[in-house]
């Protein structure tokens, strides 16, 4: 269940991200969703700059009264339909001026609406100037076995602790007994709060699947729709999925490049190269430099490390002002001893473009550490932990520097935290902790 919870996030942040680049806004029409696709991206940081509201008009009057849709276009057609979930983002669009407009209606069951909709069905649209993209379905495959998993795990959980209470208070006298039973309830609450929360997060995950598949329908090639398939996909889990659909667009685009004459950038050019050009000065590619960034973070998540940095360097060639790619060029150098002085560049010009932001700075304090300057590395590592919330590779690389700089006891407290933190590998962080050890 939190592992559905986690994908619905990053879709999430995948959604602000695109808007966000795209510089469009979002306005939000639920109904059966009951406002949690707009409190899921609420928590992405930046939210507040791409999401323009939330209606959420549970019941008839609210769908009259907030959204401005005609009683009897409610009665003749019904609540959960094509004609309503039209009207809901039409009017979403309208009253908030949002360039984009998504409504969400359906039946959560048990019992279907008596018109032929079955339990499950959710209807969606999309607004978008004068188009609107609508579609009725039943629950996705895909999501639906997410739901149905999620559902077995949290029934696995509560019936442990279920059995657990019960027999603690089998064992137990007349007060011992008093305190199980107190445990027996709070498990029964947790199990509840466990399949609760599984429904949820599957209707947001269809809400979502549903409205892409609507869009795919309509306009199968277009590169924009691509992109946020994969987006999708890779929250999804499924990274060679979306490797595959972002190759096929940057093959496109490398077409269009030898049309254009483009010449790659060289690893040798990095230097060389001015990376501080104004706007006006270099043409920037967004939407491919993107799309080659996104690439080069599922090549490294599926191991291809070559081929990440190839994809890294092909985003910075067409947009030199994309931080991410520049900060994830760098530190992959640092952590490999190579090019270290390019990569000292590149990170210094991700901090001047994302300044404050812990794990670019952590990228730069690792680059001199690697350089043998600990002792510059330092004070950018301490404004980097509270900056990347206590990121246990940040305090791993703190504690490698106060090492280095002799300061043992410190070294081992940040080490500390970093275990405690979660940190991945910890048999090699349990191995510096034991060298440290009085």
């Amino acid at each position: 269940m939190r592992e559905i919870e986690e994908r619905a996030v990053r879709a999430a942040q995948k959604l602000v991200e695109r808007l966000t680049l795209e510089n469009r806004t979002l306005v939000l029409a639920e109904s059966c969703t009951g406002g949690l696709i707009s409190e899921l991206v609420t928590r992405v940081s930046g939210a507040s700059a791409v999401l323009w509201g939330s209606f959420v008009s549970y019941t008839p009057e609210a769908k009259e009264k907030m959204l401005c849709i005609d009683s009897d276009l409610l009665g003749r057609f019904g609540l959960v339909s094509r004609e309503t979930a039209r009207e809901m983002a039409l009017g979403a669009l309208r009253l908030s001026g949002a360039s984009l407009a998504g409504a969400v209606t359906g039946l959560a069951g048990p019992l279907g609406d008596g018109g032929g909709l079955p339990p499950g069905a959710v209807l969606t649209a999309v607004a978008f100037g004068n188009e609107v993209l609508e579609k009725e379905r039943e629950l996705l495959e895909q999501a639906n076995r997410q739901y149905n998993n999620a559902l077995a795990e949290g029934e696995s959980q509560a019936n442990g602790l279920v059995q657990e209470a019960r027999q603690r208070a089998d064992t137990l006298l007349s007060d011992a007994k008093r305190q199980a039973d107190a445990l027996y309830t709070d498990a029964e609450r947790q199990a509840g709060e466990l399949v609760t929360g599984a429904q949820r997060r599957a209707a947001d995950l269809v809400a979502q699947s549903a409205i892409l598949e609507e869009a795919d329908r309509s306009k199968p090639d277009s590169p924009r729709l691509q992109t946020a398939q994969a987006f999708f996909l890779e929250s999804l889990g499924e990274l060679e999925k979306a490797r595959g659909l972002l190759l096929k667009l940057a093959g496109a685009f490398s077409r269009q490049a030898q049309k254009q004459e483009r010449r790659p950038l060289r690893t040798e050019d990095i230097q060389r190269r001015r990376l501080t050009e104004e706007p006006g000065e270099t043409v920037y590619f967004l939407r491919e430099a993107e799309i080659r960034f996104r690439l080069g973070v599922l090549e490294d998540q599926l191991g291809h490390k070559a081929a990440a940095i190839e994809a890294m360097i092909q985003a910075i060639n067409l947009n030199p002002r994309h931080a991410d790619a520049l900060n994830y060029l760098a530190y992959t150098w640092a952590e490999r001893r190579e090019n270290l002085k390019e990569a000292l560049v590149l990170a210094e010009k991700a901090d001047a473009l994302k300044p404050d932001q812990g794990y670019i700075l952590d990228t730069v304090a690792w680059i001199y550490h690697q350089m043998g300057q600990p002792q510059k590395a330092l004070p950018l590592l301490q404004r980097a932990v509270p900056l990347s919330r206590r990121d246990p590779v940040v305090l791993e690389h703190l504690g490698d520097v106060l090492s280095a700089l002799d300061r043992g006891q410190e070294a081992l407290k940040a080490y500390r935290q970093a275990l405690e933190g979660g940190f991945a590998n910890q048999e090699e962080l349990n191995e510096k902790i034991r060298r440290l050890s009085p």
